[in-house]
């Protein structure tokens, strides 16, 4: 077994049981066979890491001050199956509730895994988009959180919360006044930026949870902190007042657990709190988080193995089928699950993480197919009788669930099926469900082919040969072959879609198993006609390209020129695709590069609509580099109405042509006026300007930043200084990206962004990360 262990932060989380009682004889001793555990873990030079945590299990007892408190401290110890393992992190609070202090090691900075990184969020931002265009928000807040529901209807609910929350003493917390969530410069807002991760990190936390009977929702309750809802705040690690949250400092999430079914109320132990910002604001990782943490107020403890108490990422054979325990550190993993430690060397393989945390949220969501032949639901044809094609959409509740569906043949045809779990992808794929499926014959007892993966977590038959009458098709939870054998986490949402055509197939199929061989095959995008047309030497004559088949690849981009020779003429350039494949934007540019209309909506298709004899410049590109194929069409105009508008479309960006609009961090071409070390994805360089950014030093590391834009917009170059402007690193290529890299200035550097022959550029990306210097000295590396 190979294991990774993926967090940036630590993450502390704070344990209560039942209203405190006297121990008695026999739970004394085993509360001090714990302590004196802890203490030996202390004194012991092979302690675990998480050493200081074991230590102040000690500590804390000791310094108790009341009867009450310790009452409190012993009924748990007494009563909890506490994994040994988890002792090196048990703390108490001064009420006598018990937490644990997880101390996760950070992410690798190298440059691969900064690659892998952006690679996510960005199949993640597009993942988000196509959903809000497939499936609208229930409406919205009035700051403008998007309210979405996974089982809405249902009294249990987990609310997760991105507007902030003021804890004045309701709760055992300290006393605090948490931001609402915010990932970029400008806290006054919400960006599309940070909408989309909500929507992103709201279904990686609702897969989790989708076989349960609970609505994991962002519309907060009436009654937020009762009996039956569970409150997650997703905030920053530091509060209005610039103060740490609890544990900030140190916490990635902090969280009490078994907060649900005792004499007090839930609200004294709430809310369950993640740091976005103590968790890089990668949406990937925070939703991992906000499940891990409502398991514990749901009452679960760590899952390990024999490298720690958190068990990482189990590697396979491939990107689809990595994993790891929501209750140990699976933040790299294709595939999450809840466990019942039936993997090698678990730490806690008596928790039962599924029935604890039905026990808690009135059971599992009611079955919407049966289990065998008898209880079969047809599946639907959703472009009406006669149509070829048929979808279905279930829920696999636990280990013994299964759901049945039939097709009804007409007459001799070719049957097609595929079955895929919900939020499916490579490493930080968010599902927890890996499918196996049974296609059966008209007895509902032969089978015809079975599709059981390795490799992947979806299911496919390919067409088989059937007659007239009602065929079956099984849907279960499998293990994640060949990584993990179990299939008691393998539950969850998954779509059926598939095809029933007329006439049989030349080769009629055997009983199958589908392996990673024939699923998991990325098709190579093959470049169009026009190709290469991503700058202005290989721009193509836009006229040329209307009414053909047009490629966009991933990380590519696509250059057209429209001129318009007619006195007010009007441009109307569409592009067609579908989101399915690929989320493509479109902009148009005037014969001085400034940005005159654009469409980035979430649905298939857009328009850009211009009015003006000059050459347009129109850019056709993937949102977060999604590749697609699409058609062109353009419609000039040389005879408009009497009153000459531009119409802008439904669009994210509509700027005045001729004018260069500031970013927010303007002016920041001098000091004082400098900008403080940033990561935005929205700068802007006007003609003539500079911009001046400051970035600290850091002690035995390298500073690393980078720049990406289009170069085509104006070619960005990037010089690295210290504070006495002497210059450490350059980059000046003519490239899309630009990167320096320093270190050894004890008062840190200064970044100056400028584009060559000072042409200005609408739009660029600047990130950077601080990384270990391998060698350990000071090095400084020169473009």
């Amino acid at each position: 077994m190979v294991t990774i262990t993926w967090l940036c932060a630590v993450v502390v989380v704070v344990v209560a049981l039942s209203s405190p009682v006297w121990a008695e004889d026999n739970k004394k001793e085993k509360v001090e066979s714990i302590l004196k555990a802890a203490m030996l873990a202390k004194q012991s030079e092979k302690r675990q890491e998480g050493s200081l945590a074991t230590s102040r299990l000690l500590r804390d007892f000791e310094s108790l001050e009341t009867n009450e408190a310790k009452a409190v401290a012993t009924e748990q110890l007494s009563k909890l199956n506490i994994p040994e393992a988890d002792y090196n992190s048990i703390g108490i609070e001064k009420h006598g509730y018990l937490y644990y202090v997880d101390e996760f090691p950070l992410p690798p900075q190298d440059e691969e895994s900064g690659n892998r990184r952006r690679e996510v969020n960005g199949k993640d931002m597009e993942r988000a988009r196509r959903f809000i265009s497939s499936q609208p928000p229930n409406g919205f807040s009035p700051e403008g959180i998007p309210y979405y529901h996974s089982k809405k209807g249902s009294a249990h609910k987990l609310y997760i919360d991105f507007n902030g929350f003021e804890n004045t003493g309701q709760s055992y917390w300290p006393t605090f006044e948490a931001q609402p969530y915010n990932t970029d410069s400008d806290s006054s807002s919400f960006s599309e930026m940070e909408i989309l991760e909500m929507v992103t990190i709201w279904a990686r936390a609702a897969e989790s949870f989708a076989s349960f009977n609970l609505d994991v929702t962002t519309e907060k309750p009436n009654d937020f902190q009762n009996d039956v809802t569970l409150h997650a705040l997703v905030t920053s690690a530091f509060q209005r007042n610039g103060e740490y949250m609890p544990f900030g400092d140190v916490a990635g999430g902090v969280a009490f657990t078994n907060i649900f079914g005792f004499d007090y109320p839930p609200s004294i132990l709430s809310p369950a709190l993640i740091y976005h910002d103590q968790l890089a604001n990668w949406a990937a990782i925070i939703g991992i988080v906000v499940s891990h943490e409502a398991g514990h107020n749901y009452g679960l403890f760590h899952d390990g193995d024999e490298f720690g108490e958190y068990s990482g990422t189990w590697l396979g054979t491939s990107p689809y089928d990595s994993w790891g325990p929501i209750m140990g550190a699976p933040y790299g993993a294709a595939v999450a699950q809840w466990s019942n430690g039936d993997y090698g060397n678990a730490t806690n393989p008596f928790q039962d993480d599924i029935a604890i945390i039905a026990s808690k949220v009135g059971g599992f969501r009611q079955d919407e197919a049966g289990n065998d032949v008898g209880g079969a639901r047809t599946v639907s044809f959703p472009r009406g009788p006669g149509s070829t094609e048929f979808t279905a959409t279930g829920f696999i509740s636990n280990q013994s669930d299964s759901d049945w569906w039939k097709v009804v043949s007409q007459n001799v045809g070719r049957l097609h099926v595929k079955a895929s779990p919900f939020l499916s992808a490579e490493y930080f794929g968010g599902n927890t469900l890996v499918i196996k499926m049974t296609l059966y014959d008209t007895d509902g007892v032969t089978v015809i082919a079975v599709s059981n993966p390795t490799g992947v977590s979806t299911a496919e038959i390919e067409p088989v040969t059937v007659g007239t009458g009602t065929y079956f098709i099984a849907i279960e939870g499998a293990g994640v072959n060949p990584t993990v054998t179990s299939s008691y986490g393998s539950v969850g949402r998954y779509t059926l879609s598939g095809s029933l055509s007329s006439g049989a197939v030349d080769t009629p199929s055997t009983t199958t198993s589908t392996t990673a061989s024939t699923t998991t095959t990325t098709p190579i995008c093959l470049d169009d006609a026009f190709e290469p047309n991503n700058d202005l030497s290989t721009i193509t004559f836009g006229y040329s390209a209307v009414d053909t088949q047009l490629v966009l690849c991933r990380e590519d981009i696509d250059l057209f020129v429209f001129p318009v020779s007619c006195a007010g003429g009007r441009l109307k350039v569409s592009i067609y695709f579908s989101h399915d494949e690929g989320d493509l934007e479109l902009q148009i540019f005037d014969s001085a590069f400034n940005l005159v209309d654009a469409s980035e909506t979430g649905r298939d298709n857009e328009t850009v609509i211009v009015s003006g004899d000059t050459t347009y410049y129109v850019v056709v590109f993937g949102f977060f580099y999604a590749s697609a194929k699409y058609t062109m069409d353009a419609n000039l105009d040389c005879d408009p109405p009497s009153t000459t508008t531009s119409t802008t479309t439904t669009s994210t960006t509509t700027t005045t042509a001729g004018v260069c609009k500031d970013d927010i961090y303007e002016p920041n071409d001098e000091f004082p006026t400098h900008v403080f070390a940033i990561s935005d994805f929205n700068l802007t360089l006007c003609p003539n300007d500079f911009d001046l950014i400051y970035f600290p030093s850091c002690d035995g590391c390298i500073l690393k930043i980078r720049v990406s834009f289009l170069t085509y917009l104006g070619d960005v170059d990037i010089f690295l200084l210290d504070l006495e402007f002497n210059l450490l690193d350059s980059s000046t290529t003519t490239l899309n990206e630009e990167e320096v890299r320093g270190s050894g200035s004890s008062n840190g550097y200064v970044l100056v962004v400028n584009t060559f022959q000072n042409v200005g550029n609408p739009w660029y990306f600047l990130e950077y990360d601080n990384i270990t210097d391998p060698a350990g000295t000071t090095t400084t590396t020169t473009s």
